[in-house]
């Protein structure tokens, strides 16, 4: 894991989901949406 700057819950989801390719994918498509 690396080093986080400031509170940024969505780099840490993403930091914990980059374990399973799957969920990165589905979580990179719903941070999409959002932004």
């Amino acid at each position: 894991m690396w080093e986080l700057k400031g509170p940024r819950p969505v780099k840490l989801i993403i930091g914990i989901l980059a374990a399973d390719e799957n969920c990165l994918s589905a979580a990179v498509e719903a941070i999409e949406a959002e932004f």
